[in-house]
């Protein structure tokens, strides 16, 4: 019970392998390794548009998971870390984890899910990839911040995955 609590508590992180087929114009940043003891969960990389990664350039967090975990607990944990970073518009976090829930697959052992954040267009778009083929999409600056802050905020509950995914921001 412990342990898939564990798994879904963390399995939310997204994950990008050293072989994945980045756009040219996406900078690797950074890349960890979520792991609870001696147990991997997913490997996750960080992209972005500018060599100074920032919420205001194109970036992509990428996901490779190293176990299975159904989509909705993805999406459930998600919103849980979400509140954890100070998000508390319920109607809104609402409205997110329907979208997520009926966005995210379940995932095995190898699934890659990349979320690819454009905050350029007219209402920010965060696109999400399962083994690069699209699976849907969310709108809102908003939304940007909030889902990408789950790794990326100075409120994150893995500050040391954060500082792996931004050690190559300059």
């Amino acid at each position: 019970m412990l342990r898939k609590f564990l798994i879904i508590f963390l399995s939310v992180f997204l994950f990008i392998s050293p072989s994945y087929a980045v756009p040219k114009t996406m900078q690797k940043i950074g890349y960890g390794t979520l792991s609870i003891a001696f147990w991997d969960i997913y490997h996750i990389g960080l992209y972005s548009a500018e060599k100074k990664w920032s919420y205001e350039v194109p970036f992509q967090l990428s996901i490779e998971y190293l176990t299975d975990i159904k989509g909705a607990d993805i999406a459930e944990r998600s919103i849980e870390e979400m509140r954890g970073i100070g998000y508390q518009d319920e109607k809104q976090l609402a409205v997110w984890y329907k979208n997520l829930k009926d966005i995210f697959p379940d995932v095995v052992d190898g699934t890659r899910l990349t979320a690819e954040f454009d905050p350029l267009s007219a209402k920010g778009v965060t696109k999400f990839y399962k083994n690069n083929k699209p699976i849907g999409e969310v709108s809102g600056q908003d939304f940007i911040r909030a889902f990408a802050g789950i790794w990326l905020s100075p409120k994150t509950s893995e500050a040391d995955l954060r500082e792996e995914l931004l050690k190559g921001s300059q």
